[in-house]
């Protein structure tokens, strides 16, 4: 999987919805499996992005993975860990 794949996925799953009530989601990879996760008890906006990483870094340990959380209203960060290697993006989603 890709960061792209990763980014397409997300944008299909929020035009299918609304990006109002998105929280981070989390996605594992392992040899032969992808695991997806929801932070259902998503804090406050101040707090989201430190608690998103923390609970991405704990869930996923050695593996690879991909979390996406709300930057902003109309934005997406991405954050993802593929072969040891970080990556981060923000995404637009919706006009300003």
């Amino acid at each position: 999987m890709t960061v792209k794949e990763f980014i397409a996925a997300q944008k299909e799953l929020i035009a299918e919805g609304h990006f109002v009530g998105y929280l981070p989601t989390l996605w594992i990879v392992t040899t032969n499996q992808v695991q997806v996760n929801i932070l259902a008890d998503s804090p406050d906006e101040d707090d989201l992005e430190r608690v998103a990483r923390d609970w991405a870094l704990q869930m996923a340990r050695e593996h690879d993975y991909f979390l996406a959380f709300k930057s902003d209203g109309f934005r997406l960060k991405v954050v993802a860990r593929v072969q040891g290697i970080q990556q981060e993006c923000v995404v637009q989603i919706t006009d300003a």
